[in-house]
């Protein structure tokens, strides 16, 4: 037997007290008169014999209280097999996971608190010669060094929730760098943690060395459930003012339980203006969808909000949504016809201006997002070179060809643009039924959000080419014998968009067909669709943000700043986008305002990770089959946090024996009073 605190069995020493009290009586005798003793002597004699043992006995139930109640104390154990990994100067290398799963409760308390009060506990246990080192999910600088129990404790007083998670291997490879790095024997790593699936990765393919104590906590409450938002995207890309558009949300249910009757909320610019209620089952996705309208212009804040307990990290989402600002079309012709102008006049959105090929304002190029080449029969040289600056810098160009077209000027546009060399062809319309379409490629992204209903037998117009622009580029439409009639090529940052034949009325119907206009305004949207998201994760470490017009220039820094941060990040251009390094440490999720001198330039919208929403963790079943593999690997149950001591005890150091001995000095208390109140 050993004890945990031997310095108490110095208070043996009070057995003596009730020795001396036993042995120096300092009650005096009592004189009685009595007339005559004769007949009392043999009562007297049989009364003292019966006093001595009754003092005896209560001496002895006494000295019994003091030394088990001074063993109590002293708080004796059997010693385990493992107690020597707990001697001399043990190194202990301790991972407290803070990631945002950590706030799922277990016995109505957090499981970081746990944690927390579980690491205090810790310090208990081991030697004062004992050295800790802590690591969290940021992997913070000051975290490499190793302190004694009182800075430790001062340390886990310092810790919040993080953004960041990190997988078992990187924590694992962290812990070991550290302890080889002291040069330590007697080595321990504690593992603090939800042992979440998603952030945590393979724990079957951990590498374990023989020389470290491995003691693995799994703080788990099997019940818990967590709602998120898993992602969002408009059923329009465009958002237009004054239209209704539809946000599309897909939720997941990570839990084990049915939610039922949940209430989730838009808002826009902090005003509500949807609503959604939805039942979701355990362990299942869900897509639900908010119906809006926004007015006026630029950058709409955003967000997704509904109560979940105890996980709240991500009960809000956050989204930030770009009112379409005018579309620019150039409309050039040669002979005017009705039909491009018709189109693009029909909707507030694009601002259209109509011009012969051969008068128009060249500056107007610079603001445009789209040029159509009408029924001109030849390019200009002297518009070649513009129209190719404009197309490589992001612009859109739709070419409709001459019946009558000048060979060569075609000829001389593929050229500059590095195209096929077309091959130009005689109108045959007694061929109609060759030179009818085929129905769309549904499949095709270009057709997405067009069509309500998508019918593969639909009726398709006809058209008679007069040039064949090749099959380089992605064909949208085709003829019914393969050959493109409208097809797109990528020409630096922008895109071209080729058509085999003219808008003319003998030469095709498609100018009366019904697809004709959503095929326009389909291209007049691609011109200006910026590759921007709704919103970005901290889990992506970089944000890669579009400049637009504001290019940035030498020794120009952007600042991120929200109600009460501001920080400039780490910055670089890539062409036309702003790249941004993300301290995520110091982040939360929310809206961040991009400036520049002052003035916003954009406004950000930044989740947490979707992986930490999801609470699927390894179960204790689980995780005991590595302690199966490998014998040095300690697993602990816990079920509140007040377990960790006795069991990490009983388990590392031997089994506890001082509620026996506390027991032991209660009864012979409850002894001594029963001798004083009954034996006489």
């Amino acid at each position: 037997m050993n004890f945990l605190y031997p310095s108490f069995l110095f208070g043996l020493l009070a057995v003596s007290i009730p020795v001396i009290i036993h042995l120096f009586n300092l009650q005096k005798p009592k004189k009685v008169l009595f007339p005559n003793v004769k007949f009392l002597k043999q009562v007297q004699q049989s009364t003292s014999n019966k006093l001595k043992l009754k003092h005896l006995l209560i001496l002895l139930s006494r000295i019994c209280f003091i030394v088990l109640l001074v063993l109590t104390f002293a708080q004796p154990f059997l010693i385990n097999n493992d107690a020597g990994n707990m001697k001399g100067k043990p190194f202990v290398s301790v991972y407290l996971d803070n990631s945002f799963s950590m706030q799922n409760e277990l016995a109505q308390e957090k499981a970081i608190d746990i944690g927390v009060k579980s690491i205090q506990q810790l310090t208990e246990l081991f030697p004062g010669t004992t050295s800790y080192g802590l690591l969290t999910n940021d992997f913070e600088g000051k975290d490499q060094y190793f302190r004694n129990k009182d800075k430790i404790n001062e340390r886990i007083s310092e810790i919040n929730f993080s953004t960041n998670y990190r997988d078992a291997s990187a924590i694992l490879k962290r812990q070991h760098q550290n302890l080889f790095g002291q040069g330590a024997e007697n080595k321990h790593i504690v593992w603090f943690s939800d042992f979440q699936k998603s952030t945590m990765g393979d724990l079957s393919s951990l590498k374990f060395d023989s020389s470290i104590h491995y003691h693995f906590v799994p703080i788990q409450n099997n019940e818990i459930s967590n709602l998120s938002v898993d992602s969002v995207w408009l059923s329009n890309p465009m958002v237009k003012a004054g239209e209704n558009n539809t946000l599309i949300v897909n939720l997941l249910n990570s839990g084990k339980k049915e939610v039922r009757e949940l209430s989730l909320k838009l808002y826009i610019d902090d005003i509500q203006v949807s609503s959604a209620v939805v039942d979701i089952k355990p362990e299942s996705f869900l897509t639900t969808s908010f119906i809006f309208n926004i007015s006026g212009e630029g950058q709409k804040k955003a967000s997704i909000r509904f109560e979940d307990y105890p996980v709240v990290f991500d009960n809000e989402y956050f989204l930030t949504l770009n009112v379409s600002p005018k579309i620019n079309i150039l409309h050039l012709f040669d002979n005017k016809g009705a039909n491009i102008t018709d189109v693009y006049s029909n909707e507030s959105i694009f601002e259209a201006t109509n011009n012969a090929s051969g008068d128009f304002d060249y500056s107007k190029i610079a603001t445009t997002n789209l040029i159509v080449l009408d029924d001109i029969k030849t390019i200009s040289p002297a518009l070649l070179k513009p129209l190719k600056e404009f197309v490589e810098q992001g612009g859109s160009l739709l070419v409709f060809p001459n019946k009558d077209l000048t060979k060569k000027s075609y000829e001389d546009f593929a050229l500059q643009f590095q195209l096929q060399n077309p091959e130009f062809v005689k109108v045959d319309t007694s061929q109609k039924a060759t030179y009818e379409m085929l129905p769309p490629d549904f499949s095709n992204p270009f057709f997405n959000n067009i069509f309500e209903k998508k019918d593969s037998r639909m009726l398709m117009p006809y058209a008679f080419p007069t040039v064949k622009w090749g099959k380089r580029g992605e064909a949208i439409l085709k003829y019914k014998n393969g050959e493109p009639f409208l097809s797109s090529v990528k020409a630096g940052k922008g895109t071209i968009y080729l058509v085999s034949a003219p808008l003319e009325e003998e030469l095709t119907n498609l100018q009366r067909h019904s697809i004709f206009v959503p095929l326009l305004y389909k291209i007049a949207f691609n011109s200006i669709v910026s590759s921007e998201r709704l919103s970005f994760s901290f889990q992506e470490k970089t944000l890669a943000v579009d400049l637009n017009e504001d290019k940035k220039e030498a020794n120009t820094i952007y600042k991120l700043e929200a109600k009460d941060f501001s920080i400039i990040p780490s910055q670089w251009t890539s062409g036309n986008k702003l790249i941004l390094d993300l301290p995520s440490e110091q982040m939360r999720a929310g809206f961040y305002e991009l400036k520049l001198n002052g003035k916003t330039k954009k406004t950000i919208a930044l989740n947490y990770g979707k992986k930490e929403s999801r609470m699927d963790c390894y179960t204790l079943e689980e995780l005991k089959k590595l302690t199966e593999k490998n014998k040095n690997i300690k697993l602990y149950d816990l079920e509140t946090s007040s377990q960790f001591a006795d069991i990490f005890r009983q388990n590392n150091i031997g089994t506890p024996l001082w509620k026996y001995f506390l027991i032991g000095a209660l009864l012979f208390l409850l002894i001594e009073i029963l001798l004083i109140r009954f034996y006489k």
